[in-house]
C-alpha cells in the first residue's frame, strides 16, 4: 500500500490488482475532505431506491481487500489511539513500515 499525492487526492492505499483503490480527496478552494474508494471491477454492485426516493449504491469488494483499506486508512488518519493501538513509533502506528 502506498502513498501517492496530488492536487486533489491522497492515495491511501491499493489492492495487488490495482482495480481497487482508497484516496483522501478534497474540492478545489474548498476545505471539504472527504474519503473516496474507487473500484474498477467489484465483485458486485447495486444501486438502489427506497419508497422514498432516496438512493443507495453497494459495491462489494474482497473482505482481504478492505482490510487492507481499513488499515491503510487508520494509519494515514493516525487513529491508533481511538483503538487501542500504538500511538509512536511501534509496531502498528503510522510511523511503523509494517
Amino acid at each position: 500500500m502506498s502513498q501517492i499525492k496530488d492536487d486533489q487526492h491522497v492515495q491511501v492505499a491499493i489492492n495487488s490488482d490495482a482495480d481497487s483503490a482508497l484516496f483522501e480527496s478534497s474540492r478545489l478552494g474548498t476545505e471539504v475532505r472527504q474519503a473516496e474508494l474507487r473500484v474498477t471491477n467489484p465483485l458486485n454492485a447495486e444501486v438502489q431506491k427506497d419508497k422514498l426516493g432516496q438512493e443507495s449504491i453497494s459495491v462489494y469488494v474482497s473482505l482481504d481487500d478492505m482490510d487492507d483499506f481499513a488499515i491503510a486508512w487508520c494509519k494515514h488518519r493516525k487513529l491508533q489511539k481511538y483503538l487501542g493501538g500504538p500511538v509512536g513509533n511501534e509496531w502498528g502506528s503510522p510511523d511503523c513500515p509494517y
